[in-house]
């Protein structure tokens, strides 16, 4: 089992709202619930509580929860309190939240609509710059 799994198995609890693979969602898409992707969806994507983007789910649209969780490919941003980018994910957008977890292997471009980000200013030593694959955790044990 994948360690983030754990953190949002409650995603399959009955009322739910869920995009089973092989499936293609024209949105907008607004669940009152959890919503869990595993095909794609086209178009923004609220959902209230937990949103986890499954490994093979693509949402081209924005992606907004109070939880999201990114296993897949989401061509648009993503705005949460708490995001966790597992090390499939691919983002091209930006990921906007109070608390950011990017395991290694994450790739998050911070592109939107193919713009570049604006000028940003300079980041300390080992921060996580858009565009970068994390690879080492400096032996702290966290990606962010």
């Amino acid at each position: 089992m994948n360690p983030l799994d754990h953190m949002f198995s409650s995603a399959y609890w009955k009322g739910a709202f869920w995009v089973p693979e092989d499936t293609h969602v024209l949105g907008p898409v607004k669940a009152g619930s959890t919503a869990c992707i595993e095909g794609r969806v086209d178009g923004s994507l609220h959902a209230k509580g937990k949103l986890v983007i499954r490994k093979n789910a693509v949402v081209n649209g924005d992606a907004e929860a109070q939880q999201v969780v990114v296993y897949g490919i989401v061509h648009g941003n993503v705005k949460a309190h708490k995001a966790v980018i597992a090390r499939t994910a691919r983002i091209r957008g930006r990921v906007d939240a109070a608390f950011v977890d990017i395991e290694k292997g994450a790739l998050v471009e911070g592109l939107e609509d193919g713009e570049p980000l604006p000028a940003q200013p300079e980041l300390p030593a080992g921060a996580v710059k858009p565009g970068m694959i994390v690879e080492e955790d400096a032996g702290t044990g966290q990606w962010f």
